[in-house]
């Protein structure tokens, strides 16, 4: 088996250095799990768009390319407090006005909980130092006033040991970029897509490898759909791509001018006769929509007669952990919503490792299972 990976990460400023290591510490302790002893090469800077390293196991041989576009994500990183609150009244205002929240709260509960909880929080601050003045101002008596400050300086005082203790807006920064990837305000962002796409599509159409995959986890996999739709434009006749989305939240681009392009790229994907994609989410990963079909969400329409992608997979994590460990991990949000990424302590249908350095492609990885199209559990409506 030759295989070529091309993995997007999400909305995250850490580079291949962050990626590679977990790559190889996690692939290490996989392999007490699933018997694949990956050899993993050290990383090379292929130039700024690329980084790369090889995983021999098995058999099979593996060419690991990282996407990098961590300098756009730096660009559009809020650095204070002014900067994310004013993105997060940004989006919030956006959502709601484009229904976006209201999608969400039909699908998927814990998600709209975990988009609206930022807002909320900062909300809250400020409602808490109003009433922190107020109770103060009757002792103050006329000279109240003098107060207002320190009720509108609260929430700006305890954003440091938010972000600290509570990670609280780190999922809220996805929200922003989505919202300004939708809106045309990321610089340079759909400039490179087109350059990771003109990589894929040359590894497909070489035909050097038994697999190339493409691999978008959390924002990637925002990314990648576009990326998946300019190297459809670009493949050549019978050459196949295959792509794998973890942890996504598609549907929360919403239909307006400025995101067509991004809604047609998502129906054509879904159609192709060549890409085989699957799609693995987790019910306990609150950063995504679970098990949910992204152009049904999308109220985006399939041709009559077109291909049903992608195949909704479960991570089912709870069965790739002992319970003890279970209930530590779900109480972690990011730690759920990088687990697609990670080591199990039991195996499993999933295993990111067999997927990446395995002998089956991913459509022959999945291939005894159904996709999950009857997953209701936390929806508070049908779609």
């Amino acid at each position: 088996m030759r295989r070529t990976i091309f993995y997007i990460p999400g909305f995250d400023p850490r580079g291949p250095i962050h990626y590679h290591q977990l790559y190889a510490s996690e692939g290490a302790k996989q392999a007490k799990v699933n018997g694949l002893v990956p050899d993993i090469s050290r990383r090379r800077n292929v130039d700024e768009i690329e980084s790369e390293w090889m995983v021999e196991a098995a058999g099979a041989a593996s060419h690991y390319r990282f996407l990098r576009y961590e300098d756009i994500v730096r660009r559009q990183w809020p650095r204070n407090a002014f900067e994310t609150y004013g993105g997060i009244l940004r989006y919030s205002w956006h959502f709601l006005r484009m229904g976006v929240f209201a999608m969400i709260a039909r699908h998927s509960w814990p998600n709209f909980i975990a988009v609206t909880y930022p807002g909320g929080l900062v909300l809250a601050m400020f409602v808490a130092g109003l009433v922190a003045a107020g109770l103060a101002a009757q002792a103050v008596g006329p000279w109240a006033w003098l107060l207002l400050p320190m009720a509108l300086a609260l929430p700006f005082a305890g954003y440091s040991l938010l972000e600290r203790r509570l990670n609280a807006f780190w999922l809220a920064r996805s929200c922003i970029f989505l919202v300004d990837r939708s809106l045309g305000r990321v610089q340079g962002i759909e400039e490179r897509c087109l350059v990771f796409a003109r990589r894929v599509a040359q590894a497909c159409n070489s035909g050097d490898f038994d697999e190339v995959l493409l691999v978008g986890h959390s924002v990637g996999a925002h990314l990648g759909v576009t990326v998946a739709a300019r190297v459809l434009e670009q493949l050549g006749q019978n050459r196949r791509l295959s792509f794998l989305t973890l942890g996504q939240a598609i549907a929360m681009t919403p239909d307006e001018p400025q995101a067509r392009q991004f809604r047609d790229d998502l129906a054509a994907v879904s159609g192709s006769e060549q890409i085989d994609w699957i799609d693995v989410t987790s019910a306990i990963d609150g950063s995504c929509i679970a098990l949910t079909d992204p152009l049904a969400a999308s109220k985006v329409t399939r041709p009559e007669g077109a291909r049903v992608q992608p195949k909704l997979m479960s991570a089912r994590f709870n069965t790739l952990f002992t319970a003890e460990t279970y209930k530590t991990i779900r109480r972690n949000f990011m730690r759920t919503h990088f687990q697609y990424l990670m080591a199990a302590e039991l195996a499993g249908d999933y295993d990111y490792f067999l997927i990446t350095a395995g002998p089956k492609t991913l459509a022959e990885r999945f291939a005894h299972l159904d996709s999950v199209t009857d997953f209701n559990r936390f929806r508070l409506a049908q779609a």
